[in-house]
């Protein structure tokens, strides 16, 4: 079975209720997180770890991140340094 793009995206706009990008972007920044939580964060740079978790800029990463989580990504690195 093929599905076009444009029912694709629709499903997510009525399902999700959100767009493809932050569709996609928030399981990016699932990933993010997910390694900050097993410690990568103090062998890998963020940005690297954006790149790893598929975001190509920083700017992007960034707005996304803020957008998902209400703190830029070093905020939250700050306030949720795993234990």
């Amino acid at each position: 079975m093929t599905i076009s793009t444009r029912r694709v995206s629709q499903i997510i706009n009525q399902g999700f209720g959100m767009n493809f990008n932050d569709f996609v972007n928030l399981y990016r920044i699932k990933a993010v997180i997910a390694q900050i939580q097993s410690g990568n964060h103090t062998m890998y740079t963020l940005l690297g770890i954006a790149y790893e978790c598929g975001f190509n800029s920083k700017s992007t990463f960034n707005r996304a991140f803020k957008k998902r989580t209400g703190l830029a990504p070093r905020d939250y690195l700050a306030q949720n340094r795993p234990k």
